[in-house]
């Protein structure tokens, strides 16, 4: 069933809506509070489809990209989170959140 609704779900060109699905696909053993989610945002998604991100026409062409990370912020395994996001002008245009495959040493290393 949530592999159906992922399909219908990422027919559509929305990057974001795509990388959520995404992520759920990769389970390979759910846990109930998994499921849960992934129920709750099929539900947001079914009873908002008119939302979305809009770009007017006459906005400017500047470009600019945020990048953090956070040393050791997973208390689980110690493995820190890299983040990042641009904008073009005033308008978020693309974002990304990823926990690192190894553990960093110091802050820089996590940078």
């Amino acid at each position: 069933m949530l592999v159906h609704d992922y399909e219908l779900f990422t027919m559509n060109e929305n990057e974001d809506i795509k990388s959520i699905f995404s992520r759920f696909t990769n389970i390979i053993n759910a846990l109930n509070s998994h499921l849960h989610a992934a129920k709750r945002i099929f539900k947001y998604l079914a009873y908002t489809p008119s939302l979305g991100l809009w770009y007017p026409r006459n906005s400017s062409f500047d470009l600019h990209t945020y990048p953090d990370a956070d040393f050791g912020g997973y208390k689980v395994d110690r493995k820190s989170t890299s983040d990042t996001c641009q904008f073009l002008g005033n308008m978020l245009i693309s974002w990304f959140s990823k926990k690192q495959n190894s553990v960093a040493l110091s802050t820089t290393e996590a940078e």
